[in-house]
Formats: structure tokens, sequence, C-alpha cells
């Protein structure tokens, strides 16, 4: 999961008893858990359809309890283009969770294996919104209904439980909504070995997120020597990093071109907000 750089299985938490739960964290290999699969993966609402589904399927081949809660989140990046999610506790000015609205029918069921479930979502929005669009993460919780044991010298053991979370974006649109993208300054590159990384550091317009596409593409002379397709989604600002291989790329200087638009396969069209399509370019010297 990817849409921009994130897998939309954001982290894994294990529930035990006090004295295991570093032991676990560090000896237990977190990618190997599975959790639901969910349709779509993203989520859109608004003030004429308050009502969504989603479909929780369960890949795995024994009984799972499924749980949903809310937070607010969204996509955050440090300087390097490193992309992370986070649900902050403590809403700034410009935040606008949708978190506290919405209900889940049903919010808590068991999956048997390959087992599904569509789980409606009702937004319960405020009297008095300002236009713009509200964010929230589903937080889809799943464990398997059997207690695997770590076994101790002499028959000693500890019971305890793998939990898996996966988080759902969420967003209700109310009233009149635009996006748009901004360069906070300017288009930037990085070459390691084989390796040209583009960065774009840029930051939201408007009063709703930038779902779009990034093209990239390494131009001499005229002719495209390289182009790769990217998904990108900003919430607020981000700086977002495109790693392009240019193994058959002789050393040399040449013109990275990147363009921006509001399109996405993954998403209906209908829920994507159109802007106005963006391009820059730099000369950049391989060696």
């Amino acid at each position: 999961m990817t849409y921009s750089a994130i897998p939309n299985r954001i982290f894994r938490t294990i529930g035990v008893s006090a004295a295991f739960v570093a032991f676990l964290f560090v000896c237990v290999h977190l990618p190997a858990l599975a959790g639901v699969r969910t349709t779509p993966q993203i989520v859109f609402a608004d003030y004429h359809q308050r009502s969504v589904h989603v479909n929780v399927n369960n890949p795995s081949d024994n009984p799972i309890e499924v749980w949903i809660e809310f937070k607010y989140g969204y996509h955050i990046s440090d300087d390097t283009g490193k992309i992370t999610v986070i649900t902050p506790d403590t809403l700034q000015a410009d935040d606008k969770s949708a978190a506290s609205w919405i209900k889940a029918y049903p919010q808590r069921f068991t999956l048997g294996p390959a087992e599904s479930q569509v789980v409606r979502f009702v937004v319960n929005a405020p009297s008095g919104l300002s236009a713009g669009e509200y964010w929230a993460r589903i937080l889809i919780a799943s464990k398997d209904q059997k207690k695997p044991q770590i076994a101790g010298k002499k028959g000693f053991g500890a019971a305890f439980e793998l939990v898996t979370i996966t988080s759902v974006p969420f967003h209700y649109r109310y009233l009149d909504v635009s996006t748009g993208l901004e360069l906070v300054r300017a288009l930037e590159y990085r070459s390691s070995g084989n390796i040209l990384s583009a960065i774009l550091p840029v930051k939201r317009t408007g009063n709703a997120s930038y779902w779009g596409m990034v093209n990239c593409r390494i131009i001499r002379d005229g002719k495209t020597l390289v182009s790769h397709d990217y998904n990108l989604v900003v919430y607020k600002d981000l700086t977002y990093k495109m790693d392009i291989d240019r193994t058959n790329v002789p050393s040399g200087e040449y013109t990275l071109e990147v363009d921006v638009r509001t399109q996405r396969a993954d998403i209906d069209n209908r829920n994507v907000i159109k802007a106005e399509p963006l391009s820059w370019s730099i000369p950049v010297t391989l060696k």
C-alpha cells in the first residue's frame, strides 16, 4: 500500500504481559503477520453521500476477531523524503478531524477463513462546518482466535496475542472543495550509484487533500531516456522523493522533468478533485 510510498497496513501491535513486551517486539518478525484486506483501500464521503461501505476480507486460514476504531491522521515527510503516517492526539488549528463523527456497522465481528464482511460507515457531521475536507483513519484491528504460546524452559510459557491493525484513509468533503500544489523551494536531485533521486518539496493549496500522479523523466536532446510514474497524495506539505534507475543512462548532461496531474488509476475519477497540471525541470549532471 502503495499509494504514494506508504502501505495501508501502517503498524502492528502485540498484546502481552508487561514482562514480555520488549522481548516480543525484538524477537517477533512483524512483517510476517497478516491483517485483513479491504476494498476500497481509500474511502471518500461527502454531505450528499454520508454512508459508505468497505468490504473487509480475512485472507488467512484461521478465524479472526475484527474490531474498528477511528483516529485522526495523515501523511508527513522529513527533509529526506521519508514518508510516514501520524495520528496526533492533540489537534492543531488547521487540523480538520472527522474521527469523532464516524460510526461503523458492525463495529466488531468474527470472520472465518476467506470470509468477508461488508461494513457500513456513517458520518454524522456537526452543524456549522466550514467548507472543505475532513480526515480520519479507519483502524481495522484483527487477531487470530487461536492463542499462540511462547514456550519457556521446563514447560514454562506465556500466552500472547498478535494484533494487526490495517489503516484505511477516510475523507469527508463538505460543500465546495478545491486543491492544488505549490513548490516550497526549487526542485532538487541527488545521484548515488545507479539511482537518480528527484526531490519535490510541495505544499497543498485549497481546502482538500491533493491526489494525483507524478511523471518523472530524464531527457537529452528532446529524447526521453527514462520515464516513471508515481502516485502522490499531499495532505498539508510534503517532500516527495522519486528514485529513478538510471543504469542504462550513461554519464553526461541531461534535463530532469517532473509533471504533476490530478489523475489516479487506483481511485474513481469522481473522487479526484481536479487541479491545473504542473511542470518543473532542472539540469542534471550524471557521473
